[in-house]
């Protein structure tokens, strides 16, 4: 199933996140008459969404499963996606996460967002992780905030304890604002 859809800047291309299939790239210049020009094609499944850097040659795809990692793809050949790289956050921040009483699901990486050379990762237990995709085949690890763990107060994320669940992130040159489900909303300021 199509999860999202992502359009590109001058609304001629389209990318579908497509669950099991990966991340399907339409021609939809004629809106009417859709062309499939090619998809990814990466093993973790789970295709969540997408975000393509401002020159349209690097789409970031998120995979909502189980120690989900975004990977990177040179699109500049719809019909044939090449992977980049996948992005990794520092093993620490997993590390601290666990400790704090994250498992599964709770450690991948839900969404992306990118203002020029970085990428904003909403990531549930990791809260916001920030890297520099200035370099593509090797993203690199800038910044996290860690909203504070809140009480669960319908025990749905999770019972019985407090915890993180960052679900959204939106990035602007100024301040970033942050969705957490459990936590509420927050605003930072990226450095």
């Amino acid at each position: 199933f199509v999860h999202s859809v992502r359009v590109n800047a001058a609304a001629t291309r389209a990318y579908l996140s497509y669950w099991n299939l990966g991340t399907v790239i339409l021609d939809i210049s004629r809106p009417s008459q859709p062309r499939f020009l090619g998809r990814t094609t990466d093993s973790q499944g789970d295709a969540h969404s997408t975000a393509i850097t401002p020159n349209g040659r690097v789409l970031i795809e998120t995979h909502e499963t189980i120690g989900g990692r975004p990977s990177f793809w040179d699109i500049s050949n719809p019909r044939r996606p090449r992977l980049l790289s996948v992005f990794k956050p520092p093993a620490r921040l997993i590390a601290d996460a666990r400790k704090r009483g994250a498992a599964g699901f709770t450690l991948g990486v839900h969404d992306a967002k990118i203002i020029g050379k970085r990428a904003y990762f909403s990531w549930y237990a990791l809260g916001v992780v920030v890297a520099d995709i200035s370099n593509p085949r090797h993203p690199r690890f800038v910044a996290q905030f860690l909203p504070p763990a809140s009480r669960d107060p319908e025990n749905q994320f999770c019972a019985k304890q407090s915890c993180t669940y960052t679900w959204g992130v939106y990035p602007t040159l100024k301040y970033v604002a942050a969705a957490d489900m459990v936590g509420g909303l927050w605003v930072f300021r990226a450095r």
